[in-house]
């Protein structure tokens, strides 16, 4: 997948159509999210799009293989 910029805002990828919880779940993963200012809870959520999608392809391989097992 293509992202239009290297680094994106969390709203910015909602509305490129990823669900709030996947992105939720890939910031606690860590390594992937980081907040613009660590220091205030309340900071917006900023996202390594590379990171972020070889966690997506990750995602999508552990998927499939417990699709095939049931």
């Amino acid at each position: 997948m293509n992202y239009p910029k290297a680094v994106m805002k969390q709203s910015e990828l909602i509305k490129i159509g990823f669900p709030k919880e996947f992105l939720d779940r890939a910031y606690r993963n860590g390594g992937i999210a980081f907040r613009i200012n660590p220091a205030a809870p309340n900071s917006p959520l900023i996202y390594d799009t590379q990171a972020l999608e070889e966690y997506r392809l990750a995602q999508m391989k552990i998927d499939n293989q417990i699709y095939l097992r049931s």
